[in-house]
């Protein structure tokens, strides 16, 4: 799924997704790469968050690496993987390669 605008996912969703704002809701499942400017996570996500701008909320369960410029974690909140810190050139790479697929 592919968006210039805002996504919020409050179901299931297996597959990538690339927008400028994502938005999981406390029920939702989400299984795949999610790539945006701004991605704030209250419920599941099982794969790659790559975004200039993360929040994991305290209600989150994450199992996937996240690569970010800003990464917020509650407490609370539940991450397993790695988390790694971009400069803004290569977030926006990725970015952009990912809106080509």
């Amino acid at each position: 799924m592919s968006c210039a605008g805002d996504i919020q996912i409050d179901g299931h969703v297996e597959g990538d997704v690339t927008s400028h704002s994502v938005k999981i809701g406390e029920h939702a499942d989400m299984r795949g790469t999610i790539t945006a400017e701004t991605v704030r996570v209250c419920g599941t996500v099982q794969g790659e968050i790559k975004a200039a701008t993360v929040v994991l909320e305290k209600t989150a369960k994450v199992t996937g690496n996240i690569m970010h410029q800003t990464l917020s974690i509650e407490a609370g909140a539940h991450f397993e993987g790695q988390c790694r810190r971009t400069d803004g050139a290569s977030a926006g790479e990725g970015k952009r390669s990912a809106a080509k697929s």
